[in-house]
């Protein structure tokens, strides 16, 4: 992957639109700092100095312009692919962030439906007015929306019918809790998901069992090992390839 002084782009586990056909339908594009002198540096650790700092608007749009690049690529490839993107307070605070996403959309030619910002439940505690307002733009754009780690934060299951929402993220937690009550509970967030016409993701699916549970309650997509780990732009494209054939 090419260097970066700051954090640069990579992609996630990629994820199945249908359980039963293993079809590989996007992925997640993560944060990764690697600095010479520091190592590898968690986003656990850079994003709040960022976001502190206000360095977060350009990070996050530069994230944005390598998930649009690689939409293009695969779309001029024939292998049509959705990327979700994280996205912070900080930047929906910003009075221009709308405007910024839909001029870096425009200028990769990219579909607005073949994006999604992800955010997490602990983002709600800021100004959610301001926040919702922005996310009724994103909509508006036709770019989906989804709240990640879904029923470990502390938002309360009424802002689901507040929120523009297209996709709820149950959180790995969920799947690492073993026998009926676990399921009870995977099951009972699936079912409320779908009542509000939402897609619902499983994060952390790393084993054939998992997978086989996860189906059986009716989530949507998982996202995990399972499929794949962590990989760089080019090695997404050679694993989408591989895949194709």
């Amino acid at each position: 992957m090419q260097s970066y002084t700051g954090p640069s782009y990579e992609a996630s586990s990629p994820r199945t639109s249908n359980l039963n056909s293993n079809t590989i339908t996007g992925v997640e594009a993560l944060a990764r700092w690697h600095n010479p002198d520091l190592g590898h540096v968690s986003p656990a650790e850079f994003v709040p100095i960022a976001e502190k700092n206000g360095v977060i608007h350009e990070i996050g749009a530069e994230m944005l312009r390598q998930a649009c690049a690689l939409l293009r690529e695969l779309l001029v490839s024939q292998r049509p692919l959705a990327v979700s993107v994280n996205v912070s307070v900080a930047q929906l605070m910003k009075h221009d962030f709308i405007e910024t996403v839909a001029r870096i959309l425009k200028d990769y030619a990219v579909p607005p439906a073949l994006v999604t910002f992800e955010l997490t439940e602990s983002q709600f505690l800021a100004d959610t007015l301001h926040i919702v307002a922005q996310l009724h733009r994103l909509r508006e754009l036709g770019i989906g929306v989804s709240l990640d780690d879904f029923g470990i934060g502390n938002s309360s299951l009424i802002q689901l019918y507040d929120l523009p929402l297209t996709e709820l993220k149950i959180d790995q937690a969920f799947i690492r809790k073993d026998g009926p009550a676990g399921e009870a509970l995977i099951g009972g967030l699936v079912a409320l998901a779908h009542q509000l016409n939402l897609t619902v993701v499983t994060e952390g699916i790393e084993t054939s069992q998992q997978f086989d549970i996860i189906r059986k309650l009716g989530s949507d997509r998982i996202q995990g090992y399972l499929i794949a780990h962590p990989m760089s732009h080019r090695d997404l494209t050679s694993f989408l390839a591989d895949r194709s054939h």
